[in-house]
């Protein structure tokens, strides 16, 4: 790569600047993880490891992370979504997804 470094270019982001976005985007999602599962589930995680861990992360090492969770299998489906394949979801399942996670980001923040 050429050019100045990323860090002489771009400005440091206040940490309550990116997590005040983050959680817009996070409420966002718990009210529509029905209509983009997808995308909503995946920011789910994502926010909810930034909280736990303090790490940044895509969609897609969030989605990874979190196949060890409770959700695993709704996570999964989710991931193979998100590559191309014909996945559908159940209501109950993406809700109780919701319903999990929104209780843990609530105890973190």
């Amino acid at each position: 790569m050429y050019g100045v470094p990323i860090c002489e270019v771009f400005p440091v982001i206040p940490k309550k600047d990116y997590l005040d976005s983050i959680m817009n985007d996070y409420k966002d999602c718990l009210e529509n993880v029905l209509e983009a599962p997808v995308y909503c589930v995946l920011n789910i995680l994502r926010v909810y490891l930034y909280l736990l861990e303090g790490r940044i992360c895509s969609k897609d090492e969030a989605g990874r992370w979190a196949m060890n969770s409770p959700y695993a299998s709704t996570v999964g489906k989710v991931l193979k979504r998100r590559r191309g394949e014909a996945i559908s979801f159940s209501d109950e399942e993406l809700l109780a997804f919701k319903e999990y996670y929104q209780k843990k980001v609530e105890a973190l923040n």
